[in-house]
């Protein structure tokens, strides 16, 4: 007579992998792995054109997920242009991201179309106003630059009174 040891049933098997993997947690494990989310700031912005590409370029850097932006630029208040500004990259853990826009320079404002092109010359800076949305797409911070003065004229317009530090 010959002795085979006998195989560990399925449930052996299963009770001990459940109780070596809950021995590999740490005490920085107790989430769900959900990022933990405010409401987004702005932390940085820039602004610029580039005479030679012929390119307006912004670029924000948000201290959480946010739901994206808008661009508003004018000169006299009566011509204005809305522009969406999209999310580039974003941090895993919802503790940052990045958005972007580049306008390219148009010499007619009839070519001018939103998201892509701009009627204003490198040689005439028109006031700002970015607004950055939360995730539900409210307004959750701002910077503006330029004449305040115009911005009385924009019916649309959202209100910001931060100014852009250069």
């Amino acid at each position: 007579m010959s002795y085979e040891p006998r195989r560990p049933s399925w449930a052996v098997g299963f009770f001990l992998f459940w109780g070596m993997s809950l021995g590999c947690r740490g005490p920085e494990d107790d989430t769900d792995g959900a990022p933990v989310l405010t409401d987004p700031e702005i932390t940085t912005l820039t602004w610029a054109c580039d005479v030679d590409a012929g390119q307006w370029s912004l670029g924000v850097e948000a201290s959480s997920w946010s739901g994206g932006g808008a661009l508003w630029l004018t000169s006299d208040g009566v011509y204005v242009e809305r522009h969406p500004v999209r999310v580039l990259r974003d941090e895993a853990d919802g503790s940052g991201e990045t958005l972007g826009l580049d306008l390219a320079v148009v010499s007619d404002w009839r070519d001018q179309a939103s998201g892509s092109s701009t009627a204003f010359l490198c040689a005439n800076a028109p006031a700002f106003r970015f607004v950055l949305d939360d995730r539900a797409g409210e307004p959750a911070d701002c910077r503006a630059d330029g004449d305040v003065a115009v911005w009385s004229r924009v019916v649309d317009a959202p209100a910001c009174d931060i100014p852009w530090h250069h």
